[in-house]
């Protein structure tokens, strides 16, 4: 399912071929036990904060296009000018290829993880480990994706936020906020709407055509939990609201 920036949204909704492609590659994956993690909820020693996972295993066309078997991030794709710009930041990125099965022990060697795009179902072991993942002092950068074609994002309503329908245009309105200084516009290509989240835990920075909600934090765990619903917009590395968030997060 190729959903770039140059694809219509039309032929969009008409791609969700890739659906079976990437559910069927994912494997469900054994929890081992949680009473050391939480005793002691501070990142493990393998943990460093120069290390950033980017988790492309659930894309649907947005990161890796216009790849679609390789999935290496030495060829071109969408998500290299933002995976390259934290690398010249000085991180190491690794980039997870779709199909990927996302596990506890993965993430614990990670304190910065960015959810890039979401198509198909998390399995209960991912949704898990991603869990105890915002359980410690971590950094979460979620990035989804219209529903279309793939009604539920199972990680975003984990994290309380819920998400429905198509929506495009650009963000026009910003919330004041660190995330949001210097920052006029945003753009937005294709993404959902957020309609349904617990203002107490949950505050929206952005609105899409001064209405819509798109792009928030989650205040709820102890993890800093960024949540977008668009990923193309932010895979052209726009400034000063990528080293916003760098400042914010990493």
């Amino acid at each position: 399912m190729n959903r770039g920036w140059h694809v219509p949204l039309v032929a969009l909704l008409a791609m969700a071929a890739c659906g079976g492609q990437i559910t069927d590659s994912l494997t469900q994956t054994g929890d081992p036990d949680r009473s050391q993690e939480q005793q002691d909820p501070d990142p493990p020693a393998t943990a460093t904060n120069g290390r950033i996972l980017i988790d492309a295993s659930h894309d649907g066309g947005v990161w890796w296009f216009p790849q679609d078997s390789s999935f290496s991030p030495d060829e071109f794709h969408q998500g290299q000018a933002l995976a390259d710009h934290l690398r010249d930041r000085g991180y190491e990125v690794e980039e997870l290829p779709r199909g990927a099965v996302v596990t506890t022990d993965l993430l614990n060697a990670y304190t910065h993880v960015i959810r890039a795009g979401e198509w198909g179902t998390h399995r209960a072991g991912e949704l898990e480990a991603y869990t105890r993942f915002v359980e410690r002092h971590t950094t979460l950068v979620l990035l989804s994706d219209h529903r279309g074609t793939d009604p539920t994002d199972e990680l975003a309503e984990m994290l309380g936020i819920g998400l429905e329908g198509v929506v495009d245009g650009r963000l026009t309105r910003l919330a004041d906020h660190e995330l949001t200084d210097g920052v006029g516009e945003l753009p937005f290509v294709v993404g959902a709407a957020v309609t349904a989240f617990d203002p107490e835990h949950v505050e929206i920075l952005g609105w899409m055509d001064d209405t819509i909600p798109v792009m928030g934090i989650v205040r709820l765990r102890p993890a800093k939990i960024f949540f977008l619903t668009d990923a193309n917009g932010v895979e052209l590395v726009p400034q000063p609201f990528i080293d916003n968030l760098v400042a914010w997060g990493f």
